[in-house]
């Protein structure tokens, strides 16, 4: 298992390298959302609110087999919740058949009756915000103990678990509760800021932020943990970095999407990344084709003056590698 993670960062590095070097642009890294649809109603979430349409099984085979000869490394399934699709076992099952690593995102409480279809997963991210008080004021009541048993039993499993956690008013000093269960059941932390999503409600989000002040005190004590902890916390130093300078992001960070990455919504429109979904109009996959609308991606950068600087966690840590930052690479190997 060790060889094969090797080899694949080994296969990424080069991909990597031909980007940046010969401009030979591939999507090493999707995000794939699977359904709006949604088992919680989450207070700063309006997700299930947007389209409910989504991509069939046959769909979803169709667009992972493009993404395959296209060079892709890494799918990460979202949502709304991957596990309310049935077919999620077999979406998953089929990825792997490629050799791709594949991550999820969920919210961990439909994972005990959905246990067997997962298993192959190289990470499974839950979702957890915070103790008990904090996690059920934004996530309803009895789902705090339900989350918590999602990722012991994922553990148990022998699943790679990572516990994502969103910076709020309430919860910004990440709390030692969260770093004691993350040596309890070995697992990661990633911190991510909430940010201007379309799938958030407003009125609610303004509630929840941090304001400056309390959000870069937040930020500082995860750098904290974060050398004291350097595999327990997967946000790279140099990210976290760039988030102290919120909201006016200051560092030289080159953005990859369209480049090494971009984003598919559960109707099948690919977009740069997942901050770029209804603001910009990506291009359908399945009518174009997969390739065509990475290209255009590629080629077509007007998206950058829709862009505010870059929040989103996930997509922040490839632009840090795309930027060829050596300590980011070195924590990529290091996780």
């Amino acid at each position: 298992m060790l060889f094969s993670k090797c080899k694949d960062k080994i296969k990424i590095a080069k991909a990597f390298i031909s980007a940046k070097a010969f401009k030979k642009y591939s999507p090493i890294f999707v995000s794939l959302s699977l359904t709006n649809r949604c088992n919680l109603r989450c207070a700063y979430c309006k997700v299930t609110q947007r389209d409910t349409g989504e991509l069939n099984t046959s769909e979803v085979f169709s667009i992972v087999r493009s993404l395959a000869q296209m060079g892709t490394r890494m799918i990460s399934l979202t949502g709304g919740e991957p596990l309310m699709r049935d077919d999620i076992g077999n979406i998953i099952s089929y990825i792997k058949q490629f050799g791709m690593t594949v991550r999820m995102l969920t919210n961990g409480i439909m994972l005990p009756q959905r246990i067997s279809e997962v298993r192959t997963l190289d990470e499974l991210r839950i979702s957890l915000e915070g103790d008990e008080e904090e996690h059920e004021r934004l996530r309803g009541a009895g789902t705090f103990k339900k989350t918590i048993y999602a990722m012991e039993l994922a553990r148990s499993e022998g699943i790679n678990v990572t516990l994502s956690t969103g910076l709020t008013a309430q919860n910004v000093l990440i709390s030692k509760f969260l770093i004691e269960l993350a040596h309890r059941l070995n697992l990661n932390i990633h911190m991510h800021p909430l940010h201007s999503l379309d799938y958030f409600c407003f009125d609610e989000l303004e509630k929840l932020l941090p304001n400056n002040e309390q959000y870069r005190k937040g930020i500082r004590k995860v750098l904290y943990y974060k050398k004291m902890y350097p595999s327990l916390i997967r946000n790279s130093i140099a990210s976290l970095k760039y988030y102290l300078s919120w909201p006016h992001p200051q560092g030289n960070i080159q953005c990859a999407a369209g480049r090494i990455l971009c984003r598919i919504s559960s109707k099948g429109i690919m977009y740069p990344c997942v901050l770029m979904e209804q603001r910009y109009d990506g291009m359908n996959c399945l009518e174009k084709g997969v390739e065509r609308a990475f290209e255009a991606l590629s080629k077509n950068r007007e998206f950058l003056s829709l862009c505010s600087g870059c929040w989103c966690s996930g997509t922040l840590e490839l632009n840090c590698l795309y930027s060829m930052k050596l300590a980011v690479w070195l924590n990529l190997l290091n996780l």
